[in-house]
Parts: structure tokens; sequence; C-alpha cells
């Protein structure tokens, strides 16, 4: 099948220009509901000429078009393979690496990171992470190891792959392209601390403070402050403090959270209150908090230890401190007002959470992250499903995207994403409906409305709708995940919705 095909400059510069007139023929071409333009593969006949006009394509934007002029597919040419009888020449983005994160542990435990970068390959196509994690190292060690990774998978390193022979004769010319989704698999994240907060001291009690055992310790208060200015604002969901009780006291513990002021005074009403329990011994406790709390990065915010009972200094609770403090002092109420605790100390506590996915999947597509060749990030609804802050795994920001699509809405229907032409990348709650779509009994897909079967220039309006099987006409609608034009008809893979026959 023959198809329409125009490529970009490589830096989007304005304007469309083939390489040379080509008749392209279309192998196959996949949408996916998980970010639009999956995959395709077109091929070509052309003359034996400089193979390097043929390399430049390599990361330019390419569109194609059915044979009514109707743009159907888009992204970026990841793949050029070029064959003749005299031998064949390939090379491909999929399996460069032009940077390389190093992780390591300095001999005694400290966690390092490396990264080195071949900045020729990374300004001509972007750049495209590995993670090499060493264990335990020395500087020179995996500084060494990062240069060898890089220099074996280095784009602007890698020659054509060369298969005996020259090109002689005619050339047949197959490219494999790949939607912008793709690169967002580019960049990993790391563990840096985003979406929690803690006190900036070690992690060993060395004093406590009482709680409720007098009128002078009526309460404690910590204050803290997430120092990722640039991360958005997130919900504390589970806290970590120390604590014991003293005797055997009848109330609870409980840790509410406050806003502060510049000192770290706990200022206003409590935004949200959860209980602590307790042992004899001082140990590490989790606390599971409602999400009412909002937290802002940079500004600090207040956790207060009380008891619900009455003071009794017999029966009471002891919270874990650090001496000497860190920026913000563990705070006593008297009654009347707050006091720096003598001597300066921490009361050991953690404050961890997470947004809405909708918030976190515009932070982490956003140009400076994940979505370097991205130029917007639209989230058009919130999903109202909360995701965890970033934990000790490293990762992509396509898999950080792909599981909180799966997670959902709060409705239960997942979240659906696109990258259009434009290279915006749109994220929503898919909604229940009509089925929009019939898939015969022959794969064939056509409107709800009637009208002939869908071809290449519909197929990719359809992941993300609902479709109805002709084979079980008294079943639910079923969600189309995906669909590929391949051997001129189209295949589709849909989910089962609610009340489908298992």
């Amino acid at each position: 099948m023959s198809i329409g095909v125009v490529f970009g400059e490589r830096d989007f510069r304005a304007g469309w220009a083939q390489p040379a007139p080509q008749a392209w023929t279309l192998e196959r071409m996949a949408w996916s509901a998980m970010g639009g333009p999956d995959v395709a593969w077109i091929s070509a006949t052309a003359p034996v000429g400089p193979p390097d006009r043929w390399r430049d394509l390599l990361r330019c934007p390419v569109e194609l078009f059915s044979a009514g002029g109707e743009r159907c597919w888009w992204g970026y040419v990841s793949t050029v393979s070029l064959e003749s009888a005299g031998g064949a020449l390939r090379m491909s983005l999929d399996e460069m690496r032009n940077s390389v994160v190093c992780r390591y542990r300095v001999f005694g435990g400290q966690e390092r990171v490396e990264r080195i970068r071949d900045e020729a390959c990374v300004a001509l196509y972007g750049e495209k992470e590995t993670l090499l994690d060493l264990g335990e190292s020395s500087p020179l060690r995996a500084a060494a190891a990062a240069r060898a990774v890089l220099q074996r998978w280095s784009g602007a390193r890698s020659a054509w792959e060369r298969a005996k022979g020259t090109l002689t004769g005619s050339l047949r010319v197959r490219l494999g392209l790949r939607g912008w989704w793709h690169t967002l698999g580019w960049r990993l994240f790391l563990a840096s601390g985003e979406g929690s907060a803690a006190v900036d001291v070690d992690w060993n009690a060395n004093a406590e403070i009482g709680v409720g055992s007098s009128s002078a310790l009526a309460r404690c208060a910590q204050a803290l402050v997430d120092g990722h200015n640039d991360y958005p604002g997130w919900r504390p969901l589970e806290l970590e403090v120390r604590a014991r009780r003293v005797g055997s006291p009848t109330d609870t513990l409980q840790v509410s959270f406050y806003r502060a002021d510049a000192a770290g005074v706990p200022v206003g009403l409590a935004l949200d209150t959860a209980a602590v329990p307790t042992g004899p011994e001082l140990q590490d406790v989790r606390v599971s908090l409602s999400g009412a709390a909002q937290v802002v990065p940079a500004d600090p915010f207040a956790l207060v230890f009380s008891r619900t009972g009455g003071l009794n200094a017999t029966h009471y609770y002891r919270v874990g401190l650090r001496e000497p403090g860190g920026a913000y002092a563990c705070l006593s109420w008297n009654g009347t007002y707050w006091s720096e605790r003598v001597p300066h100390a921490c009361a050991l506590v953690r404050a961890v959470g997470g947004a809405d996915t909708t918030e976190l999947a515009m932070y982490y597509a956003s140009p400076l992250r994940g979505g370097q060749f991205l130029s917007r990030v639209l989230a058009e609804a919130h999903s109202g499903v909360d995701s965890a802050a970033q934990d000790g795994r490293a990762r992509t920001c396509r898999r950080e995207l792909e599981d909180m699509l799966r997670a959902g809405s709060a409705g239960g229907l997942p979240l659906l994403a696109e990258v259009d032409a434009r290279r915006v990348l749109r994220v929503w709650p898919a909604v229940e409906g009509d089925a929009e779509w019939h898939i015969g009994a022959d794969g064939s897909l056509r409107p709800a409305w009637g009208g002939a079967s869908a071809g290449p220039g519909q197929a990719g309006r359809v992941p993300g709708h609902w479709a109805r099987y002709d084979a079980f006409p008294g079943a639910p609608p079923a969600l189309v995940q995906g669909c590929a034009w391949e051997n001129g008809r189209l295949v589709v893979t849909s989910v089962p919705g609610r009340g489908w026959p298992r």
C-alpha cells in the first residue's frame, strides 16, 4: 500500500521535504491509547547513492498521509536500513545510548551518581540515558566504567553496521519509525526526595521529649520543609515518627499537620490529624494520614504531637530527638507560647506523600525532564487518584506515566494519553459511553453510525474509544487499547469493559 511521507528538520524548524522523490510503501503502522502513534515501517526503492543522506534522517520528524491526503501517523525516524544485492547497511537509535548514569557507593556506604555524556551525539539526536549500577566502587573506577559503556553504545561513534560486500544496483530503503511517546523513555529518574520531607539530621535518637506529662510539656512540634522547589505540591499520606509511651496511659498520642511560619512555629488550625500507636520501647512508627493537607515545596509545615487525654506526670508519651538539631528546632508548648527545647534538638520525623497522577504527569513529562522533544504537556482533568512520590528505583518518564495511566481515574476507568502532531502531550480520563465503533467477525472496524470500514486515515482515532464486537451483540462495549494497519487490514486490541462475560 502506497502512502505519502514527509520529513522535517531535526531541530523542528519550519518546512518539510523528502530527501528525494520516492514512492513509499507502507508495511505496518500502529497506534496506542498510551501515547497515540506507536510504531511504523515504510520502504522504498532508490538508486544507489551516498548512504549518509539516508542516515541523516535519524531522529528527524516524519508524518504519514493516506491516499486521500489525511495525516494518519507522526513521529520520528528511529531506524535506517539499506539493502542491495551486494550488501546492507543499518543504523538505529533503538540501541543507541549517549549518556551514562553511573550509580555506585563509595567505600563506606555513601551513594554517588556519575553522569558522562557524548555531547556531540546529544546535540544531534537528544539525550538517551542508560543506567550503570556498580554497587561498591571508587570514583575513578566508576568514571572509567561509564566511559567504556558510552564508547560502546554512543551513536556519534557508531558506524553503519556493515554486512559483507558493498551497496550495488538498486537500493531498498526501509525506515523504522517511532511515535514521540517512545522518547519519554530516553531519560532516567533517580530517587531524590521529591514528595517527601524529613529533619536534616542523622536518624539516630540520642534524646527524648515528653508529651502530655506537665503544663510545660503539653505539646511538642517539629517543622519540616520540602526543598525541591520545582516539584509540584503534594499531599502527605504517611508519617514516620520515633515515639514510645511511659507508664500505662489510657488515651492516645496523636500527630497533627499545621502550616508553619518562617521560624517553624505552627500557625492556624490543624489540617490533618492521626493517631500514633506506641509501645514501651522507643521505635519507628508509621502513621497514615487522610491526605487532607497540602505541602508546598520550600514552604515549612509543622507536625504537632499531643495527647487526647489530660496531663499526667506518670502516664504520658515521649518522642525521639537528635541533638544537636538542624535548621528547625523541636518546640514545646507550655499553654501560652512555643519555645525551643534546650539543648537544641530535632524530633525524628519524616513525611511522604503523593499528588494527583495528572499533575505528576505534567511534571515528569516537562521538557526539562522526560519530555525533551515535547512542546507542551496538558492534563485536561484531574484523575482523582494520588500517586506516591519517587522511591529508590531508577526508571524512565515513560514507565512513570504508563504506571499512572494504568492506575486510572477515581471512576475506575483508565487514563488516556496522546502526543499529537505538534508534539503536545494530552492526558485525560476515559469516560464510559455508547460504542462509537463496531468490530466485525472478520476484524474489520466501522463507525457505529454506519459507513465503510475504517482505513489507515481513520484508524488512529480509534484507540481510547469504545467499540462493540458483532460476535457478542449482548456484551457491553470494550475499550480499544490499540490498533495496527498491517497487510492491508486493521488489527484491533481492546479491553473488555464492565459486565463482559468472563
